[in-house]
């Protein structure tokens, strides 16, 4: 308890240290505006709980996270389930990396006037939360990390190919301008899935990325900038090297047993980032432990989150 109460001090001290319009982010050119849902529901006591932002990983979206964030909402807390550039409905740039996707979170944050949030991130989006909770120590308060380590991703050679079938598929069968030519989107999912078959041998794998199809403009396309992703995979599916830096809030990594994105090799560079990690692992879980076991990853969260004081 006297470790906690002294670590929420220095926290403290930390933020009143800057004021917050020193921080604006809005001067950045380089930030983006962020497209986000938002769950807050009122509770007596909740102003106490420390709001939450969700990253989802590549080719994911805010989506992904929606029934999740309204459970961790219904504390009171507020949540944030956040597209990350090049992403679902957030802005398109050439642009991507870590330092990239930190300024966009802190640009969000102050938008929102959050001084201080707990970041959850999933795979890319850990990396996000990492990047941010290590340059910018004072304004995340909690983090988060799911089934990723600060180390490169296992799998960087398959990911770019997964990236070009989507790439190679001519999305131009069909025109909502015309009825004739406007099948049901289920009709034009499972053509899609059949074309991604070729490449990509994983069904729901095949689902995660035909996920990302929408209508814009009354055409069909990728809700994801694919060219930006595919050019800057190598830098996403690496880690920004930290030399002195080290975050010592309280850090909760959860992975999947079945996964092999957080492994006991990486033990050593997470503790010597993170020293105050906690690393679990959910049985017969995979990468995407949050929506295979989501009773499970719930229970953990809310413990950690709980026990943290947060």
């Amino acid at each position: 308890m006297f470790f906690r109460a002294l670590l929420k001090r220095h926290q403290l001290i930390q933020c009143c240290a800057r004021c917050l319009e020193s921080r604006k982010m809005s001067s950045n050119s380089n930030a983006v505006n962020l497209s986000y849902y938002s769950y807050e529901k009122k509770v007596d006591g909740a102003l106490e709980l420390q709001p939450i932002i969700i990253l989802h990983g590549m080719m994911g979206s805010k989506q992904n996270w929606q029934s999740l964030a309204k459970v961790f909402g219904k504390s009171g807390r507020k949540v944030l389930a956040v597209d990350a550039r090049n992403h679902g409905e957030s802005t398109h740039t050439e642009e991507m990396n870590y330092f990239l996707f930190r300024d966009d979170v802190l640009r969000l944050m102050d938008q929102q006037e959050l001084e201080q949030v707990v970041l959850i991130g999933h795979s890319m989006g850990g990396k996000t939360a990492m990047t941010t909770a290590l340059t910018n120590p004072e304004r995340v308060s909690g983090l988060v990390v799911v089934d990723v380590s600060p180390a490169m991703s296992p799998n960087v050679n398959k990911t770019p190919a997964y990236l070009e079938a989507m790439l190679r598929i001519s999305l131009s069968f069909i025109d909502a301008n015309t009825e004739d030519s406007n099948p049901a989107m289920s009709q034009v999912r499972r053509q899609v899935l059949d074309d991604l078959a070729v490449a990509v041998q994983d069904e729901a794998m095949r689902h995660f990325l035909a996920s990302n199809l929408t209508i814009r403009d009354n055409k069909l396309t990728w809700k994801c900038n694919l060219d930006a992703i595919i050019n800057n995979h190598k830098e996403l599916a690496s880690f920004p090297e930290f030399e002195d830096e080290q975050y010592y809030g309280r850090c909760l990594f959860v992975g999947g047993s079945e996964s092999d994105y957080i492994r006991e090799k990486h033990y050593p560079v997470i503790k010597s980032l993170f020293p105050l990690a906690e690393i679990q692992h959910i049985p017969g879980a995979g990468h995407w432990v949050h929506s295979e076991k989501p009773r499970q990853f719930i229970h953990v969260v809310n413990k950690f989150l709980s026990d943290s004081g947060l």
